[in-house]
C-alpha cells in the first residue's frame, strides 16, 4: 500500500513541494489535472510557481463557464484555518502527541472527514450558502456505510439509503447522500469534494440553501483507495417521505435525495418509538 504523504511520481520539485496547496487552491481540478499542468512545465523546463498558477487559472475558468459556475470566486483564504474542523483535531492530535504533524494525519479516516466537511463549507461559502454543522450521529451512520464499502460487504452504491436516512434520529425535512472513492496520497479529502462538484447532482446536494448538518464517514480498502460516504440534512419538522435517484457517471454513483414534505405520513419505520426521537439536534 502506498503511504500517504509520498510523492506519486510526477510532478517532483517544486510543484510536488506545492501540490496540496494549489490542490485547495484550485477545488474545481483534478488532482490528475493539476498534476499534469505541472508535469508540462517540468517537461519544458520550467519550474515557475506563478507560471503554473496563470496555467491553472485559465484551466479552472474554462471549467467553470463548462458547469455554468462563472459567478464563483474562491474565498482568498486557503481551507485548513484556525475556524475549521480539520485544523482543530490536528491540533488536539498534535497537543495529545498522537501525531507530529498534519502530514501523519493524511490518511487518518477521522481527519479526511473534517477536512470534507471544511471543504464542503469553503464550497457553500462560495455561493453566499450558510455553513452545514457536524453531527456526529449521521457521521456515524456514514462510517458504517464507508467501512462496508472499503472491506467489500457491500457494492460501492446508495443501497441501503433509505434505512440510513430512518436512522437519523432528527426529524429531518430532507436528506442526501453523496459516496465516490479515490487513491489520493495528498490530498484525498479534497479530491472527494472536488469530484463531487464537478458533477451536477453531486453538487445540487453540496449547494441545497436547506441542509445545516453534515456527517461523513471515510473508510481505506486494503488496496489503499478512500471511500467517502456524506450525508446532509436540514434538522426541521416534516412529515411523509419520498425518494428522488438520478445517475450521474462523474462520480460513478448516483446522487439519492429523500424528502420529508409536511403534507405527508411518516413512514412507520421513521416514527419516534421506531428507531429514534423526533426533534433536538446532534451535532
Amino acid at each position: 500500500m502506498e503511504q500517504c504523504g509520498s510523492s506519486d511520481g510526477s510532478p517532483g520539485g517544486l510543484y510536488e513541494l506545492h501540490l496540496p496547496g494549489l490542490l485547495r487552491r484550485f477545488p474545481l481540478l483534478a488532482e490528475a489535472e493539476v498534476r499534469a499542468v505541472c508535469g508540462d512545465l517540468l517537461a519544458d523546463g520550467v519550474e515557475d510557481l506563478d507560471e503554473c498558477v496563470r496555467r491553472l487559472q485559465r484551466q479552472d475558468w474554462r471549467l467553470q463557464e463548462q458547469l455554468g459556475l462563472t459567478e464563483w470566486t474562491r474565498p482568498a483564504e486557503p481551507v485548513g484555518g484556525d475556524w475549521s474542523y480539520a485544523a482543530l483535531h490536528e491540533q488536539s492530535e498534535i497537543a495529545q502527541g498522537r501525531v507530529a504533524s498534519a502530514i501523519d494525519l493524511l490518511c487518518d479516516p477521522q481527519y479526511l472527514a473534517l477536512r470534507v466537511v471544511d471543504e464542503t463549507n469553503a464550497f457553500r461559502a462560495s455561493r453566499h450558502l450558510q455553513e452545514v454543522w457536524w453531527s456526529e450521529e449521521l457521521a456515524s451512520i456514514a462510517e458504517e456505510h464507508a467501512v462496508r464499502m472499503a472491506g467489500g460487504e457491500v457494492p460501492f452504491s446508495h443501497k441501503g439509503f433509505n434505512e440510513r436516512a430512518c436512522r437519523y434520529s432528527v426529524r429531518s425535512w430532507s436528506i442526501a447522500e453523496n459516496i465516490t472513492f479515490n487513491s489520493s496520497t495528498s490530498d484525498a479529502a479534497g479530491e472527494a469534494v472536488r469530484a463531487w462538484i464537478r458533477s451536477p447532482d453531486h453538487r445540487g446536494s453540496l449547494e441545497d440553501p436547506e441542509f445545516d448538518e453534515c456527517g461523513v464517514g471515510v473508510a481505506r480498502a486494503s488496496s489503499g483507495t478512500f471511500f467517502f460516504s456524506q450525508l446532509l440534512a436540514c434538522a426541521s419538522a416534516g412529515g411523509g417521505v419520498w425518494t428522488r435517484e438520478s445517475e450521474d457517471a462523474s462520480c460513478g454513483a448516483p446522487a439519492v435525495e429523500v424528502r420529508y414534505p409536511e403534507t405527508y405520513l411518516v413512514p412507520r419505520a421513521c416514527r419516534a418509538g421506531s428507531g429514534g426521537r423526533l426533534g433536538g439536534r446532534g451535532r
